[in-house]
């Protein structure tokens, strides 16, 4: 609760800084206008610095700024005092990555839970004790100084009304919010106590010390900003101002050259603190006085263009800009999401705004529905197998949609890995791909069981291939962190509940990081080659592609370049497509490479990649491909002494889960027992 107050107010001091610096200029604008109208526009900052909800309009000066708790995750974690000092201390060294929190939480275990944040997220975290630690001080040190005035007026006369004469004070003030007092020092004269006291009653009938009061808790709420300290000081300038001109337009400017010389006598004797009541002598004698001195009965075409120019600032400077429908505004559609028929589509949250979702079908069909209250409900409609959400609101926010999928024919399976399999290749299904070879690969990086449901949690490649000739095309792929929920059911079977994947742009961290466990994060770049080698080997078996002539291309196109320059890693980085290729086909590759090394004598620029590209794979596949510093025939011819050591002293189950390369050079070699 407390994390999102703070969030609010960052929101509202972000927005009152601009409008701030926006009534700075017109001040400027509005120099030789009566001080009344630019002491009426600090109350648009005001309400901007207090009053948190907004009202759109087609104009507004302020520019539109997404709240900052749309992209905070912490506010429903409990976060231990331990954990926010422990994360504060990491940021503070420097560590700008993704932080992992101690929450007030334990696991099954008895363990601490932990969970991700940004760094940026740690800063908010202890910002807010900080923050509220300013706020106390500050009303703390405000009551200190209240009460210690209270005992200067402990000893009063009566002067008439709701005035009265202290001896132990030097400047004259209004004190009190529901039935102000004026209190004037016992030195002043006559004279000079009419020009104070109608000063005095001009700002009580302006309700002026009620709005110093809201002022200076504005003040208390947004102490971290420097500007509103600058707005709170220049309001109080204005508001002094107005009231000498107040003064002047009742009495007459021959009261002047008087009036001026009071200010000066009572700037001599000490301020009272910021944020007490108001007080007459308090603050910027120098600037009043040159004020008084320059005053004159402003025209009425002043007066009109002011009050044109504030009335606009006012309005532009109060109201938020209309948010752009974002299906006008071009922004992508949310597609992906798997939902089943006739459930409930949910927005999470409180924002505003009407929203629809539209459900693209099998049968190559859109069919749209509009939200309502907060959800809709999906009509029961044959669109193919399952359907996919495409989702975005007309108003301000995002639309979050509830994820699950139609139990078919394809969803579901007696093991694990196959069901996983299966659900890859049923959800990123597509018609224009017909006749083509849908090829998926799954790497798990976790796992959470709770009865009869499991979520997996890794990354999901889907491949599309078609072949020409002897050549492998791939048409479409995709590589993305998921997380598969299945139901186990009775009999055993794996029944898919739910495909969740995350949103492109900027939502993809947050995304992950709120859906995946702690600890976990999916690197795609680790996985991605040897999961596209074990696409390559689905789509060479089932197109029956002859690898060998592919391979021996590949190295032919790589050499190609040799007449001007045959480095190995200028060869490699002249066809670095054609090299990668090599690495994608994998154990087709070593199968080639190997065969071409026992023939013996290889070398040239030809061997130098072949070699390069064995070492490659290797390494992709965490096997060492010691020795080091060889290249060509010499590292093959030692590589092979290596394997040929390794099948003497292990089996060949260990040999698969260590050194697959070797399992398959010793293969061809026939060398295993």
């Amino acid at each position: 609760m407390l994390d999102d107050m703070f969030l609010k107010i960052l929101d509202m001091s972000r927005t009152g800084s601009i409008v701030i610096l926006a009534v700075m200029l017109a001040r400027l604008l509005l120099k030789k206008a009566p001080k009344a109208f630019s002491y009426a526009l600090w109350g648009v900052v005001l309400l901007r610095l207090l009053v948190p909800g907004t009202i759109q309009a087609p104009v507004s000066l302020v520019p539109e700024a997404e709240p900052l708790a749309a992209s905070y995750t912490l506010e429903r974690e409990s976060v231990s005092i331990g954990g926010t000092v422990e994360a504060l201390s990491n940021a503070l060294n420097g560590d700008t990555g993704t932080q992992y929190i101690r929450t007030e939480a334990v696991d099954t275990e008895g363990n601490a839970r932990f969970v991700t944040a940004a760094w940026w997220e740690v800063w908010v975290l202890a910002g807010q004790y900080v923050w509220l630690a300013g706020v106390a001080g500050m009303a703390l040190y405000s009551v200190f100084s209240l009460l210690k005035l209270r005992r200067k007026l402990a000893v009063t006369i009566l002067l008439r009304d709701n005035i009265y004469i202290a001896d132990d004070i030097s400047s004259p003030f209004v004190i009190g919010l529901f039935r102000p007092k004026i209190y004037l020092p016992n030195d002043l004269t006559g004279q000079e106590q009419a020009y104070i006291i109608l000063h005095e009653q001009y700002h009580i009938r302006r309700y002026d010390h009620i709005v110093k009061a809201l002022a200076f808790m504005a003040l208390c709420l947004h102490w971290f900003n420097p500007l509103v300290w600058a707005a709170f000081i220049l309001s109080s300038r204005d508001m002094e101002m107005s009231c000498d001109e107040a003064v002047l337009r009742k009495m007459g400017s021959q009261i002047r050259a008087d009036y001026a010389a009071s200010l000066l006598t009572l700037s001599t004797g000490r301020r009272i603190i910021a944020g007490m009541p108001l007080a007459f002598g308090e603050g910027d004698a120098k600037g009043r006085i040159r004020n008084l001195a320059r005053w004159k009965k402003p025209g009425i075409w002043v007066i009109l263009i002011a009050l044109i120019l504030c009335a606009v600032l006012a309005f532009c400077l109060l109201t938020d800009p209309v948010t752009v429908k974002k299906s006008e505004a071009g922004v992508s559609y949310y597609y992906g999401t798997i939902v089943e028929r006739g459930m409930r589509v949910i927005q999470e949250g409180d924002q505003e705004g009407r929203g629809y979702i539209s459900i693209a079908g099998d049968d190559g069909q859109d069919y749209m529905f509009w939200e309502a209250e907060g959800y809709t409900d999906i009509p029961e409609v044959t669109v193919g197998d399952h359907v996919m959400v495409r989702a975005w609101l007309e108003g301000p926010g995002d639309l979050a949609v509830t994820s699950r999928v139609i139990e078919t024919a394809n969803t579901w399976a007696w093991d694990l890995e196959e069901a996983i399999m299966n659900s890859i290749l049923d959800i990123n299904h597509s018609e224009r791909f017909a006749g083509m070879l849908p090829c998926a690969s799954f790497v798990q990086l976790a796992e959470e069981r709770s009865a009869d449901i499991i979520t997996v949690y890794g990354l999901a490649l889907h491949q599309v291939y078609r072949a020409e000739g002897n050549t492998l095309i791939e048409e479409s792929g995709s590589h993305i962190p998921v997380a598969l929920t299945f139901r186990v059911s009775e009999t055993g079977q794996y029944i898919l509940t739910e495909y969740w994947k995350p949103r492109d742009g900027g939502y993809y961290t947050d995304d992950i990081r709120a859906k995946f466990p702690p600890f976990v994060w999916p690197d795609t770049q680790a996985h991605i080659t040897a999961q596209i080698q074990n696409c390559y080997i689905q789509a060479v078996e089932h197109f029956g592609i002859a690898t060998a002539p592919v391979v021996s291309s590949l190295l032919d196109s790589i050499c190609e370049y040799a007449q001007y320059d045959d480095r190995p890693e200028v060869l490699i980085t002249h066809a670095y497509i054609e090299f990668r290729e090599l690495t994608y086909y994998g154990r087709y590759t070593l199968q080639y490479c190997f065969s071409e090394f026992l023939k013996g004598g290889q070398s040239g620029p030809r061997a130098e990649i072949m070699a390069a590209a064995c070492q490659d794979i290797m390494e992709g596949w965490g096997e060492n491909s010691l020795p080091n510093g060889l290249t060509g025939q010499a590292w093959f011819d030692a590589f092979a002494e290596s394997a040929r050591s390794l099948a003497q002293r292990r089996d060949r189950k260990d040999l698969e889960a260590d050194h697959p390369a070797s399992v398959i050079l010793l293969d061809l070699i026939n060398g295993i027992s």
